[in-house]
């Protein structure tokens, strides 16, 4: 894929143009934090970093955000959804619509969020220690392995594909969910290892 990439380290933020690497961190730049979960980068071209809080780059401009809450603290994971809200996960989860932090840390979602999805129909999905939660702006449901086809209950990592399928890695394998029916994939049907990051 052609452009810039940008990778998230534990010691700052790696900038790669296919040519030249620069480096960011907290000694020259205005990161919060060097250790950095998550990046994404909105339809302006602003760049989000998840550490220890939430820093912006804009330009050149660095805005780090915080709050008397926990939640916009270790910040593991961001997506931005298609009306351009960034939702961030970590001790709970934290939508910013460009004005205002909206908090949900209480309900279904856990206190530690690992990743977080949008799907084709804009329901956001939350990887958590207590099962996959999906918000569909008004209702929260939890999925568990207990009433699902999740192989296992800590949620990892979530993706979704081209034709609306949600991906869940767990600690015991994927599951794929469509809406309607669960699959899932463990060590038993070729997957290397049960453990998916």
């Amino acid at each position: 894929q052609q452009g810039t990439k940008w990778i998230a380290t534990y010691s700052g933020v790696s900038k790669f143009d296919g040519a030249n690497w620069i480096t960011y961190n907290t000694a020259n730049s205005g990161l919060a934090s060097n250790q950095v979960n998550a990046i994404a980068i909105d339809e302006s071209g602003t760049k989000w970093f998840g550490n220890s809080t939430v820093s912006k780059l804009s330009g050149t401009t660095w805005t780090n955000y915080t709050s008397t809450t926990s939640v916009i603290y270790t910040i593991n994971s961001i997506a931005i959804d298609s009306a351009g809200n960034k939702w961030f996960g970590g001790l709970g989860v934290a939508k910013y619509n460009g004005v205002n932090w909206t908090i949900y840390q209480s309900g279904v979602i856990s206190n530690y969020v690992w990743d977080i999805a949008v799907d084709k129909s804009n329901n956001e999905w939350f990887g958590t220690y207590f099962g996959v939660v999906k918000f569909d702006g008004i209702s929260w449901t939890r999925y568990t392995s207990v009433d699902s086809g999740l192989p296992n209950t800590n949620i990892r990592s979530l993706a979704t594909d081209s034709v609306g399928n949600i991906w869940i890695g767990t600690d015991g394998g994927v599951a794929k969910f469509n809406g309607t029916l669960w699959t899932s994939y463990t060590t038993a049907d070729g997957l290397t290892d049960a453990y998916v990051s």
